[in-house]
């Protein structure tokens, strides 16, 4: 399937097996590189591919993929963990797990079901 897409401003897409480029993030700044390779990270399937050009390199996310050939700079992503980048009012970067945003709000939802429960003992409350 091929698409237009904005890897700056549209949110990654999802369940890829290669994700393949040459020589785009030499073009962009530091920041918006880190965001673009956190994005294909998430992107790509657990055992898919990234193919990067050769003046580009993965620096602190490097940890996430194996290198399948060095002289063609093709990667295998080895981890199973989502990472999000988010960027705060004050412009700094922070990193969210999927796995820790769905334990919170598991328990969020499960604390408010007590609360409900609680309050209203003795009637009879249906969850559709």
């Amino acid at each position: 399937m091929f698409s237009n897409h904005n890897l700056i401003k549209s949110p990654p897409f999802i369940r890829v097996d290669l994700i393949s480029y040459r020589n785009l993030l030499i073009y962009l700044d530091k920041k918006i590189q880190q965001k673009v390779m956190y994005n294909f990270h998430f992107a790509l399937n657990k055992f898919g591919y990234l193919f990067l050009g050769n003046s580009e390199s993965l620096e602190e996310i490097s940890k996430f993929y194996k290198t399948i050939d060095v002289k063609w700079k093709i990667l295998q992503n080895i981890s199973e963990a989502k990472n999000i980048v988010n960027q705060n009012k004050n412009g700094y970067k922070y990193f969210t797990s999927i796995r820790k945003i769905i334990n919170k709000l598991t328990s969020q939802i499960l604390w408010v079901f007590y609360l409900l429960k609680k309050q209203n003992s003795k009637k009879k409350l249906n969850f559709a």
